[in-house]
């Protein structure tokens, strides 16, 4: 707005000049150009004095320009006056400061977008219990999935940046944080998959008999995931599950041994559809519910048509 009033005033005044150009206003047109050589010399002034007014201007700019101009520092930022910098021959150096300011004001955006990302007390991990477990299970994720991505995306953009290199190690403990919490529900999530399709399962006393290792290794990562699922439960802020020591680590190994456990469920139903080839007609879940009840024939009725034709359940 000031520069554009300067460029304002500079044509006015020009065209007084030029209207003055008379005997009879000889002194009106001296008055015009002293007006103009004032606003001349005020434009040249003009971009240090701009770049002066930033904000976002911290000491060590300060510094910085103070170190191309090969002269002491002020003892107090806060005391710096336009006249000692003119007197000390700023507008020399009026092109680096602008580069300086320039860069600050940069820092200074990329700071205000950090801080309004790292808002994240709102936020909260939503649970509900899990049918008749008792153990709770993560719902509704979907809105924060979406702030993760949005601000994992400016977060290393923002890393990326020339100008975020003063509070670089800020951006990347911040993005260490983001990506723990999409770690965090990345394998929550498989974990929580697997462990509602294996519950049910080995809960069968036929099943802990005939898998005793599967039975054993699904019991301990039962129990792990429960613990951190109540953990969970009762401090649901974000921020607070980032900062929760081990957990995501606990859920990669259980995922790990999950992947384990299924493959030996597996590798057992192929032994069993070998075994008996009419069991290749079911499905893994049909097939598991059969072994999981063979101490009540009635019910394995209901799959007995799957596998025999012509059979009523």
């Amino acid at each position: 707005e000031v520069e554009q009033l300067l460029d304002s005033w500079f044509k006015e005044c020009y065209k007084m000049i030029k209207g003055f150009d008379s005997d009879n206003t000889r002194m009106a047109q001296k008055v015009a150009k002293d007006l103009k050589s004032g606003i001349d010399d005020f434009r040249v002034k003009f971009p240090f004095l701009r770049a002066f007014c930033v904000e976002a201007i911290l000491p060590r700019h300060w510094d910085e320009l103070f170190e191309k101009m090969s002269i002491e520092p002020f003892a107090d930022y806060d005391d710096i006056r336009m006249h000692q910098m003119l007197e000390k021959g700023v507008l020399e150096f009026a092109e680096n400061f602008e580069e300086i300011s320039a860069a600050a004001q940069k820092e200074h955006s990329l700071k205000k977008a950090m801080a309004a990302m790292k808002d994240w007390g709102p936020l909260e991990f939503m649970t509900t219990l899990y049918k008749e477990t008792g153990c709770p299970i993560l719902k509704g994720i979907d809105e924060i999935q979406a702030v993760l991505d949005d601000h994992i995306v400016k977060t290393q953009a923002i890393r990326s940046s020339p100008f975020c290199r003063p509070f670089e190690q800020e951006v990347l403990q911040w993005e260490v944080t983001l990506l723990y919490l999409q770690d965090f529900v990345d394998e929550c999530l498989a974990v929580q998959r697997t462990w509602m399709q294996l519950e049910p399962i080995f809960l069968s006393d036929d099943i802990k008999r005939q898998l005793p290792e599967e039975s054993s290794g699904f019991a301990t990562i039962d129990v792990t995931f429960r613990e951190r699922m109540k953990q969970v439960e009762g401090s649901p802020g974000c921020l607070g599950v980032a900062a929760a020591g081990g957990i995501v680590e606990d859920f990669k190994d259980a995922n790990e041994k999950l992947e384990k456990i299924q493959k030996g469920l597996k590798d057992y139903l192929e032994t069993k559809r070998l075994y008996f080839p009419r069991f290749f007609f079911l499905n893994d879940a049909d097939l598991l519910s059969i072994l999981a009840e063979t101490k009540d024939p009635t019910l394995v009725q209901p799959h007995m048509a799957k596998a025999f034709e012509g059979i009523a359940s």
